[in-house]
């Protein structure tokens, strides 16, 4: 095997690694998908139109997440709480900046 060949199948490896663990942050159980790999592989991965995907998903957990809540009988209040499958990281700064204040 080619040096080259190998390099680029490291930086693919830190590719995947990236979107999945930073970008998407899926649950480690969840498979990643064809869809993923086969941009990868692609040439088109440098000019992929990320930030479209990552608020589709965002946009898709926040609709499941927000009408969620649980009542607690011992205080007789609603406890609000969330969670955000497959969240990206940045989305998760922003929040944690803006009400940490």
């Amino acid at each position: 095997m080619p040096a080259n060949s190998a390099d680029e199948d490291v930086a693919k490896i830190r590719m995947l690694y990236l979107i999945t663990s930073f970008l998407f942050t899926t649950p480690y159980k969840k498979q990643v998908t064809d869809a993923t790999f086969s941009l990868i592989e692609s040439v088109d991965i440098e000019t992929y139109m990320w930030e479209k995907e990552l608020f589709k998903n965002t946009f898709s957990y926040l609709k499941i997440a927000m009408p969620k809540h649980t009542y607690d009988e011992t205080t007789k209040k609603d406890i609000f709480t969330y969670r955000l499958y497959e969240f990206p990281l940045a989305f998760q700064i922003w929040i944690y900046d803006s009400f940490h204040r």
